[in-house]
């Protein structure tokens, strides 16, 4: 199966199902250039940029002008920081709503519409939630091994020979890689699996690990080629627009959207496509 050409086809006549992701990039990225200009006028307003042109070798009273500079940069930091929580939960809201749509979709055969977001983040938010916690704290999980396997095997080598030590910290490192690489492609497909089974979150990682093995390079292959087409696509329209403040986050984030709500639908294909080989398999047995 044909899972990107698929997902084309399916989002070719459902332009709307890209809206809530472009919203939740375009939103919080307009609301930091805003932040930043008006935040820059309130540091050239501290700095006399005029007088440190002009006196270029006078010695600065740093303790004065931190002292000015104090006030705008924490206000800075608070309105980033308002700024990267609104676009926290507006993500949350807007990706496990889409997921919902896209689900509705491929299995009931819904249209998806704009108003259905706020349905389907009442009944995908909180799975969302917790499956973002627990990819969390399953990369920590995962860091903490990989950091303990590192220094066991290191230390034993280093006490045989230190070429030994080097060797052994290249390939340990190599291997980390990989494995890294490889179950951050097998939890592409945690949440899909998730929402299309109607799974909790163990049930959906292991139904994630079940299909992902069978249809691994499917889902690296996808991954890889439409995100570098998203990122060579949008590299030139960066480049035509980084001159426009306001214009850059409005179109600069269209591209990212699109691919991945493509990705959405290639996972969850790969998810229902799975499930209904098994299913047959099972009916011819």
């Amino acid at each position: 199966m044909n899972y990107i050409k698929e997902s084309f086809n399916k989002l070719r006549s459902n332009w709307v199902i890209i809206l809530p992701l472009y919203l939740s990039r375009a939103i919080p990225a307009l609301l930091g250039v805003f932040i930043f200009a008006e935040m820059s006028g309130s540091f050239l307003d501290v700095i006399d940029t005029d007088q440190l042109i002009e006196n270029q070798d006078m010695i600065l009273n740093f303790q004065d002008l931190w002292d000015d500079l104090y006030g705008p940069t924490m206000e800075f930091l608070r309105l980033s920081a308002l700024v990267t929580f609104f676009g926290v939960i507006m993500n949350v809201i807007m990706e496990s709503a889409t997921f919902g749509m896209i689900r509705n979709q491929l299995i009931d055969g819904e249209k998806p519409e704009f108003y259905h977001l706020f349905r389907e983040f009442k009944k995908y938010g909180l799975k969302y939630i917790l499956y973002r916690i627990s990819k969390l704290a399953l990369w920590i999980f995962f860091g903490i091994i990989f950091s303990i396997v590192s220094i066991a095997v290191i230390f034993l080598g280093s006490r045989v020979d230190e070429g030994v030590a080097v060797i052994l910290f290249f390939l340990i490192f190599l291997a980390g890689g990989i494995a890294g690489i490889a179950l951050h492609i097998l939890l592409k497909l945690w949440f899909p699996a998730m929402v299309v089974r109607g799974l909790g979150v163990m049930d959906g990682l292991k139904e994630a690990f079940s299909s992902g093995k069978v249809v691994f390079w499917s889902v690296l292959g996808a991954f890889l080629v439409l995100n570098l087409l998203g990122w060579f696509m949008n590299l030139f329209v960066g480049v035509g627009v980084s001159e426009f403040l306001i214009a850059d986050p409005i179109l600069i984030n269209i591209i990212p959207a699109v691919i991945s709500v493509i990705l959405i639908y290639v996972y969850m294909l790969i998810i229902i496509d799975q499930g209904q080989r098994r299913e047959d398999s099972v009916k011819d047995e």
